[in-house]
């Protein structure tokens, strides 16, 4: 779960990590009040579920009050990066001496949390660390170990902090641990006169610890409120739905097999209309319900289902596609199907009885739905 830059600011200042004084606001009467209680100069931040809010021009630095209303009331409603703005951040703007990065996130390969420095932060973050790589110091973190402070006194000496101020960076661990981050990154980490403050924060949640606070309880609840009818039955079934602006409907087990079947099928022509990855180890019960939001789906045409097994079985997955096709008899549409792994030739078997055809190269069967869809006709 992506949490907005507010609620990651409400749960960072719980942990008395320093966090500049803000205010939230969803409309132009909303931002008047804001604006009463912050004292200029201000920054206006839209609040979307995404990072790069900079580039986008979600992030702005104003001076005066009604500077402020008009950019804040101006992003209220307009798009930004995919998603609707609904609610702007308006902050007081530090005066900032350094702008430091600081970020901890989940090394999955080397089964180890890694912690990521830098004496320098911002919006140019990555260009500086990929001209300057030795500027980013790396520590592994062993989960069971944990953080110990000669980790903690190497990151204090890199980014030049003094033993008082270093104390943000046990924080800001405890906050990865307890809510259960898959990333927590301050970009910047601001050094001020007054000490150091996480002003801009992004920060990713894994979704089973939703219940485990009152306050991620409580972000949940926003979260699935936010989420289409068929994103909202993904979340309860396990699986991940994304509505897209194409034709092709797209289902995978595993997000980067889907999103390398959607990247060719664009190189080809086709347009995906819908990402869903039904991850590993789906059942045929899960997969029907995921082929049947598709086939529902008015803006869909055709159906790519391409399915690597190994913890996915193949069979599973065309008992599913099965279930599913007799649910919407006479509603269908065109299917095509890639099986490769465990129990294909089961697979196959039990799609050929229905009438599907199954292919085996995955560029075969791209370039047969490609055919299918508005791009092809």
């Amino acid at each position: 779960m992506y949490l907005y830059e507010y609620e990651a600011r409400e749960i960072l200042a719980s942990y008395d990590i320093p966090v500049e004084d803000a205010c939230l606001a969803s409309s132009p009467e909303e931002v008047r009040e804001c604006l009463r209680k912050i004292n200029p100069p201000y920054i206006i931040k839209a609040q979307v579920r995404r990072g790069g809010r900079g580039r986008l021009g979600g992030v702005k630095e104003v001076t005066g009050a009604l500077e402020a209303f008009e950019e804040a009331a101006d992003m209220i409603g307009k798009e930004l990066g995919g998603f609707v703005v609904k609610k702007v951040l308006i902050a007081q703007k530090l005066e900032i001496k350094r702008e430091l990065y600081l970020s901890f996130i989940i090394d999955k390969e080397a089964r180890s949390y890694l912690l990521l420095a830098s004496p320098f932060g911002g919006v140019e973050v990555e260009e500086i660390h990929k001209q300057r790589p030795q500027s980013l110091l790396k520590i592994a973190i062993d989960p069971i170990v944990g953080l110990r402070d000669y980790m903690v006194r190497r990151v204090i000496k890199h980014l030049g902090l003094s033993l008082e101020q270093g104390e943000v960076i046990r924080r800001l661990y405890r906050v990865f641990i307890d809510y259960g981050c898959e990333l927590l990154e301050i970009n910047p980490l601001a050094v001020t006169e007054e000490g150091v403050f996480a002003v801009d924060r992004r920060m990713i949640v894994d979704e089973s610890f939703a219940g485990t606070s009152p306050l991620l309880a409580k972000y949940w609840n926003n979260y699935i409120s936010e989420l289409s009818k068929e994103e909202r039955i993904g979340v309860e079934q396990r699986f991940s739905y994304v509505k897209l602006d194409g034709d092709i409907g797209v289902m995978g087990n595993g997000a980067g097999l889907t999103m390398a079947t959607m990247d060719l099928i664009r190189h080809l022509g086709g347009k995906p209309g819908v990402f869903l990855d039904i991850g590993g180890g789906a059942s045929a019960e899960r997969v029907s319900m995921a082929l049947s939001l598709m086939l529902r789906d008015k803006d869909v045409n055709a159906i790519l289902v391409n399915i690597l097994g190994g913890i996915t079985r193949c069979d599973e997955v065309a008992r599913g596609i099965v279930n599913a096709l007799e649910r919407y008899r006479g509603k269908e549409k065109k299917i095509v199907v890639r099986l490769s792994g465990l129990n294909e030739e089961e697979g196959r078997r039990i799609l050929a009885g229905r009438g599907v055809k199954v292919f085996v190269d995955p560029l075969d069967a791209i370039k047969e739905v490609v055919g299918y869809g508005e791009a092809g006709k």
